[in-house]
């Protein structure tokens, strides 16, 4: 196996094992995860909501704790300090949601759903939810 050249190319077990040794650390994974998303989303038009945009500091607070939680040795969970996106069509509190379809105004949940919610249990960080066509 070949090592990728970015911490935005890891996957999430690769990640996690990084964190753990303290060879990355969550901060470094989303910023190169914003670089990535920052270069590629304007031809992708992959994101609905883009986070990485509209709530930086809020995401890099949230990576900085997580760093905080390794370096002591208790992650939170599962996904501590792992990037993320969920579809459109899951609820995330606060956020419009087309759930796929262009031709409505979007809802917006005043709650997440179980999904969004056990990603942000296990210390997920969702930076954004992806479109869903029509």
């Amino acid at each position: 196996m070949t090592t990728p050249s970015r911490p935005a190319a890891l996957c999430a077990t690769e990640l996690l094992a990084a964190y753990a040794e303290r060879r990355l650390s969550p901060v470094e994974v989303l910023l190169d995860v914003a670089d990535v998303v920052g270069e590629r989303e304007p031809g992708l038009n992959a994101l609905w909501v883009n986070d990485l945009e509209t709530r930086r500091e809020e995401l890099l607070e949230a990576a900085r704790a997580s760093e905080r939680r390794w370096a002591a040795g208790g992650p939170s969970g599962a996904l501590d300090g792992i990037p993320v996106t969920v579809k459109e069509n899951l609820a995330r509190a606060g956020v419009p949601m087309p759930a796929g379809n262009a031709g409505t105004t979007p809802s917006v949940p005043t709650r997440s759903s179980p999904v969004v919610e056990a990603i942000e249990d296990a210390g997920g960080i969702i930076i954004g939810s992806t479109v869903m066509p029509d």
